[in-house]
């Protein structure tokens, strides 16, 4: 089974592991984005990432030599506010970030308390203590939408090396609320991809998907019925399903 560059409209490339790691542009990424483009193919730079915003994502890429718009960034933050909205959820206890926070009103969703949340809400938050996991586990056993914004397990920092990501907090609050989560926004689930194909007018299957990480970055595109390229060292025989080294292989398997 053979790719070519005509084969799809639309790459959807992940960011941490794939683009970059930490603040370091991953090897030949730039080139191969800039293929892309000259091409008429286009970009999307789709993350789990629920803690910053998108222009702070456009302005950390376009520092490091990717030029890129923040209508290009699609983050589990962004996505999660706009799923709120569309399906009328309100009254939401907000376990994340401020970005997470900023995201959810701006989609003219309520933003409330402990005791007056009928929904949860969880995105990625470092500087939590135990009061805050505790408070949304209080909410998780009583809410009518318990979502997440993703259960990663990792993300990289700049030297490779790996940290626990949202899938751990995630873990604990279900664990200790004795459910699991109704809805999780960002990748595998196909939420995402669903949002771009909606938006730009594009079949499932003309959009090429660029990860490194199999549970997220294919399993995403194999819900959806999209291709995938993934940066690995395996060898995989899923169908639409293609394997490369590195991101700079890209280059040759698409021309």
């Amino acid at each position: 089974m053979n790719l070519t560059i005509n084969d799809f409209d639309i790459v959807v490339f992940d960011l941490d592991g794939t683009i970059y790691n930490g603040d370091t542009l991953i090897t030949s990424a730039d080139k191969v984005v800039d293929f892309c483009r000259q091409n008429k193919k286009k970009i999307i730079f789709g993350t789990n990432n629920s803690g910053k915003n998108r222009q702070q994502i456009a302005d950390k890429l376009n520092k490091i030599g990717i030029s890129c718009s923040q209508e290009e960034i699609i983050t589990s933050a962004f996505l999660a506010g706009i799923y709120l909205k569309e399906n009328h959820i309100n009254d939401i206890y907000v376990f994340g970030s401020d970005n997470l926070k900023k995201e959810v009103i701006s989609n003219g969703v309520n933003i409330t308390d402990e005791k007056e949340a009928k929904n949860l809400l969880v995105g990625f938050k470092k500087d939590y203590d135990y009061e805050d996991l505790s408070k949304a586990f209080r909410v998780a056993k009583k809410a009518h939408h318990f979502i997440v914004c993703n259960k990663d397990r990792t993300y990289p920092s700049n030297d490779g090396t790996l940290y626990p990501a949202l899938g751990y907090i995630t873990s604990s609050i279900e664990w200790c609320a004795n459910r699991q989560a109704d809805v999780m926004i960002g990748k595998p689930d196909p939420y995402m991809l669903s949002y771009i194909a909606k938006k730009y007018h594009v079949s499932n299957d003309r959009i090429l998907c660029v990860g490194d990480t199999y549970e997220s970055d294919y399993l995403t595109a194999k819900a959806f019925g999209s291709k995938c390229v993934l940066i690995s060292d395996k060898v995989y025989k899923e169908n639409n399903l293609f394997s490369i080294n590195k991101i700079a292989d890209l280059l040759n398997l698409l021309k």
